[in-house]
């Protein structure tokens, strides 16, 4: 490669090519290269051609630069994005829970918990304390929705239902067929039964399997492996069976909420039947999720209230600001009720979800004179006021 220098322009001959570096506008970083075709053994490029190549030159150097400080920026925002995150949950646990809420220790997702390089580990910690000890009270594994699923049937008790999920992934292990201490395909169960689950010493397991402790060691890794394998499998089919459960409840439902057949554990917060530790799993595939406070109207509560509204001699009315859903306002409308509207948007909301225009009322101050004409015009039951010179319309 040679090195040809023109009215102040370098060039590098390079093979059929004429080469130029790109640098940053501070001219003390080489960012790329800007190459072309010669058309001869040295550059011969006139005036003309070398003043557009310095602005094309100039603009290639631009958008590499301000691509690298793009891919900075995004990594950034990227490596900080979980911590806005965990952020943005503390400060509205702190303002809807109080200090005890803020307090408290977060958990850790399931679904990041089966992707941790750690899990194995946590299965291994959580068996050599089987029976009891801080690294089964205290255990990730804890949080796991199939653990979650016995805690009825041991007494709301998560350390022992960790261990009964531990015990079925053990026994899931066993080979069919009679036992035997000494055979090939009963090695492995009978280390996780003898070793953790009775609890014997290691050398005293060791003689019995007829082997030496470094051996014992090296399959007890492998069997620990398949038991964390088990129990990473047994909690991913809980998870899709919730969420496949949910999702044909909404599939096959009429358009609004109804109670299905979801029994939460006593204690724990629900929605008309639905545990909400089942609800985030289910938004994170159906809608964008938010960090801050969520509210869960249930449909039952909304016809329940709705029927026990007087009807005989008086026009009860909803407020549309309150949820202005189409498919609740469309429930109530069915239900009997009026709408109360208090702008142009929540009138067309009342009577796109079939609200008659005599059962809607015009209520709140500040009214445009183009709303209150489309409210004429749709023939409403009336326009509410609360002084006389707050009839004096808004300008359009």
């Amino acid at each position: 490669m040679s090195r040809q220098q023109r009215g102040g322009d370098s060039f590098f001959v390079w093979g059929e090519y004429w080469i130029q570096p790109l640098y940053n506008q501070r001219n003390d970083l080489m960012l790329g290269i800007l190459g072309m075709r010669a058309r001869s053994p040295e550059p011969d490029l006139t005036p003309e051609e070398l003043e557009l190549l310095a602005r094309l030159r100039t603009q290639a150097a631009a958008a590499l630069e301000d691509h690298i400080l793009q891919q900075e920026v995004f990594a950034a925002v990227e490596g900080i994005l979980p911590e806005i995150t965990a952020l943005q949950e503390r400060r509205s646990a702190a303002t809807f829970g109080g200090l005890p809420v803020l307090a408290a220790d977060l958990p850790e997702p399931t679904d990041e918990l089966l992707q941790d390089p750690e899990f194995g580990n946590m299965v291994r910690d959580a068996l050599t304390h089987y029976w009891g000890g801080p690294k089964l009270t205290e255990s990730p594994l804890l949080q796991l929705q199939v653990v979650q699923r016995e805690l009825e049937g041991h007494d709301n008790n998560p350390v022992s239902a960790l261990r009964a999920i531990l015990a079925e992934a053990i026994a899931q292990q066993r080979p069919d067929g009679q036992r035997s201490l000494t055979t090939t395909e009963w090695i492995l169960y009978n280390i996780l039964d003898l070793k953790f689950v009775q609890g014997r010493r290691v050398r005293d397991v060791a003689r019995r399997l007829a082997m030496s402790e470094s051996d014992l060691y090296r399959k007890q890794r492998v069997a620990i492996e398949n038991v964390a394998r088990t129990v990473a499998n047994m909690e991913r089919a809980a998870l899709e069976e919730d969420e496949q459960h949910l999702e044909d409840h909404f599939r096959h439902s009429p358009p609004y909420p109804q109670p299905i057949a979801l029994f939460p554990p006593p204690g724990e917060l629900a929605c008309e039947g639905v545990p909400l530790g089942m609800w985030p799993r289910l938004s994170t595939r159906l809608s964008t999720s938010t960090a801050g406070p969520t509210c869960w109207p249930g449909a039952g509560a909304f016809l329940s209230a709705a029927r026990e509204a007087p009807g005989h001699n008086a026009l009860v009315c909803y407020a549309v600001k309150a949820n202005s859903n189409p498919v609740l306002l469309r429930l109530l409308c069915e239900a009997g009720l009026g709408a109360d509207v208090t702008s142009g948007g929540e009138l067309f909301l009342a009577l796109h979800a079939g609200v008659a225009p005599r059962r809607i009322i015009y209520s709140g101050v500040g009214k445009k004179a183009t709303e209150i004409a489309e409210a004429l015009q749709a023939g409403i039951r009336a326009c509410t006021s609360s002084r006389r010179w707050s009839w004096r319309p808004w300008p359009p």
